[in-house]
């Protein structure tokens, strides 16, 4: 889209999406914090509710992405190997090398090598937040196929497609461990498990949301949405509290296994009230350029937000803010707040670097 043509709502989901992403990357500090609590309790609840809620962050982008890149079949292969990949690739390799000095020589203090750098791009991850961008040059890898499929589809045909995801991504999944613990589950080769890859899903959801799907009573129908995302929510946070009371165990691993299960329906209700709440809406001209500007660096603050977060064990920003009196779940978003507006003054002052813009 141009300048001119710029879908606020975009814009604004992009906000959303990137401080939970950062909300989501803040451990015991917030998104982990239900686990430094009593299972059961009012507090364990409130923030394991929230935990689960953040989860539709990365997902709302990939929702975003096919939402204005599916509609363009008529684009020519051409432009994405010789536009779209090579930027996103670009910027993979300058993060992994960023994240490498970082981790590597900064904070452990080794040796640079560039061997064990190649070495790790090719196959792993200096930062597991990384993984998003590794995902989208196989999203853009799909984007013809993906393209011809959503396009000539007709409507009924993605209600199923996001049913099935839905069922065997988290209803399957719930009703199988509430009988027997996951210790017997359908055979892998039934579970349609293309169909609930991000790359996949994700983008396919967001062009049906934003071409297909029209609300007759808007406010009514994303009641109904909200209602049953909250239940969905609900069902995930009682699978993870029954699991820790069962096991005793609430690491960070336990407490996610059931957390993206019915993320979909999640994504659908941000991605609706967002769009609802701004399409054809007027807003203040400083309030859009505010709201275009920070949206134009989300991209770059998902890049570096780890770096601004480890740095505050030397600020003691966190700490801070608890020794204040500020605790749980609103010191957890103060400091995502904080960090994410750290961030977008970096990326904003990157961005007037000469070719930076075009990066990030």
């Amino acid at each position: 889209m141009e300048k001119k043509e710029k879908r606020i709502y975009f814009e604004v989901m992009r906000i959303v999406a990137c401080f939970f992403v950062i909300f989501n990357h803040t451990s015991v500090n917030g998104y982990f914090l239900f686990s430094t609590r009593e299972p059961g309790s009012a507090h364990f609840w409130i923030e394991l509710f929230v935990s689960v809620f953040c989860k539709f962050a990365v997902p709302l982008f990939l929702a975003i992405s096919g939402a204005l890149l599916l509609a363009k079949e008529d684009e020519p292969l051409s432009v994405i190997y010789k536009k779209r990949f090579p930027r996103i690739l670009l910027v993979l390799l300058l993060s992994s090398l960023l994240y490498y000095y970082w981790t590597c020589v900064v904070i452990k203090g080794a040796a640079f090598s560039w061997r064990l750098f190649w070495l790790n791009v090719y196959g792993n991850m200096f930062s597991t937040h990384l993984w998003y961008l590794y995902a989208y040059l196989a999203f853009l890898m799909s984007l013809p196929m993906l393209r011809a499929m959503v396009n000539h589809m007709e409507t009924k045909h993605f209600y199923y497609m996001f049913g099935l995801a839905v069922f065997f991504q988290g209803l399957l999944p719930s009703i199988e461990y509430l009988l027997n613990g996951l210790e017997i589950s359908l055979n892998d080769y039934t579970k349609l498990g293309w169909l609930t890859v991000q790359i996949i899903c994700f983008p396919c959801l967001g062009y049906f949301l934003e071409y297909r799907v029209k609300l007759e009573k808007p406010k009514k129908a994303l009641l109904g949405i909200w209602g049953l995302n909250i239940l969905l929510i609900g069902l995930t946070c009682y699978l993870t509290y029954r699991k820790i009371v069962l096991t005793g165990d609430c690491n960070e691993f336990v407490s996610q296994q059931f957390h993206e299960y019915f993320v979909l329906v999640n994504c659908v209700a941000v991605f609706l009230t967002v769009k609802y709440l701004f399409k054809n809406r007027t807003l203040p001209k400083m309030v859009e350029k505010v709201i275009l500007s920070v949206a134009s660096c989300c991209f770059g603050i998902y890049i570096i937000h780890i770096i601004i977060r480890d740095l505050d064990e030397k600020v003691g920003i966190y700490n801070s803010l608890i020794r204040h009196g500020v605790e749980g779940l609103l010191a957890a978003f103060l400091f995502s707040a904080v960090i994410f507006v750290i961030s977008y003054v970096v990326i904003f002052a990157a961005r007037l670097i000469p070719g930076m813009k075009k990066l990030i």
